[in-house]
């Protein structure tokens, strides 16, 4: 598997990628070079359109090879940076767990952050931003729009995911909706939540009992 292309960043001095794609951290000739973790990539620096909350949007493979992004705040390097690891390790990247290790993976993000040369805007929170849909896997743009979006967030969220097929849906939901206005309504509102802002429109409630 390709993990690198011409649009990678450039890579920091002094860090290099060994047989089983572990970063080590390269000090001098006197010292015994050491792994820092598992393959990482940091993709762009973000920030937001008011030139506020940057961030890295890292790429990074788990233990299952499945390849993971997330836009992480840079507030979070303030620290020791165990917020940060810590969301990094519950979803399958590796990281030594030497103090060594932990700050050369902090610095290797900070450095590899201050070469790359792509610039994204981010959001705080899924939905509609200058035209363009915000979701935590893919971000949603007419084609003609050059400035792209990422959702960031002190943690990584997934969002939404497709599952099941259409055949499933039609057993499981479209059958108790036969006749049924009241069901009907109900999967259509939600359906229709990130359709409200195309057609302009305001946001609105269902309300089907009691008093309002």
């Amino acid at each position: 598997m390709e993990l690198t292309s011409e649009s990678s960043p450039k890579f920091p001095i002094g860090f290099y990628y060994d047989d089983s794609s572990w970063l080590m951290r390269q000090i001098n000739e006197s010292q015994i070079d050491f792994r820092v973790c598992s393959w990482l990539e940091v993709e762009a620096r973000t920030r937001d359109t008011q030139g506020s909350n940057y961030g890295y949007l890292l790429h990074w493979l788990d233990d299952d090879g499945r390849h993971r992004r997330w836009a992480m705040p840079a507030e979070l390097l303030a620290s020791d940076g165990c917020e940060y690891r810590k969301a990094l390790l519950m979803r399958g990247m590796r990281i030594s767990n030497t103090l060594k290790a932990r700050q050369a993976l902090s610095y290797f993000i900070q450095r590899m952050g201050e070469l790359t040369t792509q610039r994204i805007y981010s959001v705080s929170h899924i939905g509609w931003h200058q035209g363009s849909y915000i979701h935590p896997l893919k971000t949603l743009s007419p084609p003609h729009k050059k400035d792209k979006f990422v959702l960031q967030t002190i943690n990584p969220i997934e969002g939404m995911r497709c599952q099941g097929s259409s055949s499933l849906w039609r057993q499981s939901v479209g059958c108790y909706c036969q006749n049924n206005p009241f069901l009907i309504v109900s999967v259509c509102s939600a359906l229709a939540a990130p359709l409200v802002n195309l057609c302009s429109l305001d946001g609105f409630g269902l309300h089907f009992t009691g008093a309002s």
